[in-house]
């Protein structure tokens, strides 16, 4: 079946349908963006990037989290953010976000604030719990004072005294059942180095592990076990000092790696409470003029990220710091949202010619032999009915995501978003399986309509098949579902495409378009 637009070119549904979707597989790239930070974390087998992203064409940077979930699986996205983040950390197989502001998200969702205004600077996870450091007005004095509920008794006129704000002192907290619980206020070393440093926090069966790389390049640290308390290791001075540093766990020891402003960098592993000497990592040429990286442990192999032209790759070394085979190339393009979009336009303008070219049927078919054979087609109430109670799953599911949702950029693959898609899968089968053993789906048998043929006839399989196959491009695209209102056998695309028609048996409703 084809229809002929006003210039009379036959224009076939099919192909156009081809075309929609070879659109939309085309937009596929990262032109114009360039990462300008990464962050990394690994988990045994699992590994999550966080990239902070500049985009030519947009006037704001995005972070986006991306996780390979085991060695065999593909890298995906996870959620898209448009702020800035400063550590990643993980637990329980949920990846942890700090976000320059303070706020934090534990697998895509926002968590609880710290207590008394505290602002988060430091984030981990652990057995035991999630971790936190953070600058609190007052301290660990001011978390263990009621608010006072007494209202001033002072006329209207007198003006208050307001009190001074106190200085904000770091204050290691623990999440005990959704609240933060204090645990200690950071030893004096460690709170002069904070003030003008970058912390690392990693967690253990133990307690927590604290590196902070100082403007002078040293690193200072510590480990705090909630029974012991807080015991510091000497400065670390690196060889041409650090520009910045990251703990995690590699073998089963805990390990700090450090670099300078270039190059792969090195680490030091904790033994018996000791920093050993530091294991220089060494690799191709390609990895001294490296700026942009970050390193994660997963499957016993340290795991080296970097950005060179343009493109990200992952270096994998041993034990000793030795680079484990060749640099490998990691592809994480998303889709170009603005080139789907208006491409879909486009494809949107071909599918209005399709409708277009059917209601030119009403000028070469007569009158009678439209009545003769498709008297009875379904009122637009009656369809809608249908059509409501069918996407009854869609429905619930699109419903059940928004939520989910706690943060209203998310990536719309992100894992909230399941319900979403079980929905639009349900909503896809179960009119097409009714429908071929039936004659008509749960909706339509509800409101007492039925699919026929254009030739009058039961349809074949394969087209209900794809009757309802392309609800998934009519639900996705949701214009094409509006033509419906303007074609004379008020057919909607899959039925153009199908060759079907719905109808209303024992009643003739003629082709007016009164519901």
């Amino acid at each position: 079946m084809s229809f002929r637009s006003t210039r009379g070119a036959e224009i076939k549904p099919s192909l156009c349908l081809i075309l929609f979707l070879l659109a939309n597989l085309f937009c596929i790239g990262i032109a114009g963006a360039a990462e300008r930070r990464l962050l990394a974390t690994g988990d045994g087998e699992n590994v999550w990037l966080a990239r902070l992203i500049a985009d030519e064409r947009e006037a704001n940077d995005r972070m986006e989290v991306d996780g390979r979930l085991g060695t065999r699986s593909r890298w995906r996205l996870l959620t898209q953010i448009a702020a800035h983040a400063r550590d990643l950390s993980n637990d329980g197989g949920e990846f942890l976000l700090l976000l320059d502001n303070g706020d934090w998200m534990l697998g895509g969702g926002l968590g609880r604030p710290l207590p008394a205004g505290g602002k988060m600077i430091a984030l981990a996870g652990s057995p035991l719990g999630i971790w936190a450091i953070g600058e609190v007005p007052g301290g660990l004095k001011a978390l263990s004072r009621h608010p006072s509920t007494t209202q001033s008794t002072q006329p209207a006129t007198m003006a208050s005294t307001v009190p001074a704000p106190e200085p904000a002192e770091p204050v290691l907290f623990l999440l005990d059942k959704s609240t933060w619980v204090a645990q200690s206020a950071l030893p004096d070393e460690l709170a002069l180095s904070l003030r003008e440093g970058l912390p690392s926090m990693l967690g253990g069966d133990q307690g927590i592990t604290l590196a902070i790389v100082r403007k002078d390049g040293q690193i200072a640290t510590g480990v705090f076990n909630p029974q012991s308390g807080w015991n510091l290791e000497p400065l670390i001075h690196p060889e041409g000092g650090s520009a910045e540093a990251s703990l995690l766990h590699f073998n089963g020891q805990v390990t700090l790696w450090t670099a300078p402003q270039l190059g792969p960098g090195g680490f030091y592993q904790l033994t018996d409470g000791h920093w050993s000497r530091p294991i220089q990592l060494t690799g191709g040429k390609e990895l001294a003029g490296i700026t942009i990286r970050a390193v994660a442990a997963a499957s016993e192999r340290l795991r080296l990220y970097y950005v060179q032209d343009k493109q990200l790759f992952e270096q994998q070394f041993d034990e000793s710091g030795k680079a484990a085979g060749e640099a490998v190339l990691i592809d994480l393009r998303q889709p170009d949202l603005r080139s789907m979009r208006l491409l879909n336009l486009v494809m949107m303008v071909a599918l209005t010619l399709v409708v277009v070219g059917s209601m030119r049927r009403r000028t070469t078919a007569t009158t009678a032999d439209l009545e003769g054979r498709f008297a009875r087609i379904a009122p637009l109430a009656l369809r809608l009915g249908a059509g409501v109670v069918d996407a009854l799953p869609y429905l619930i599911g699109g419903v059940l995501a928004v939520m989910a949702s706690d943060d209203p950029v998310a990536h719309p693959f992100d894992r909230v978003m399941l319900p979403y898609w079980i929905g639009l899968v349900i909503y896809t089968i179960h009119p097409l399986v009714t429908e071929i053993f039936f004659g008509r789906s749960l909706g339509k048998m509800i409101f007492g309509l039925r699919v026929e043929s254009l030739d009058g006839n039961h349809p074949t399989r394969g087209a209900l098949a794809m009757r309802n196959l392309i609800r998934i491009v009519e639900v996705l695209t949701l214009f094409p579902l509006v033509l419906v209102l303007y074609s004379p056998l008020r057919q909607r695309l899959g039925d153009v495409v199908a060759r079907t028609v719905v109808t209303r048996p024992g009643r003739s409703t003629g082709l007016d378009t009164q519901a």
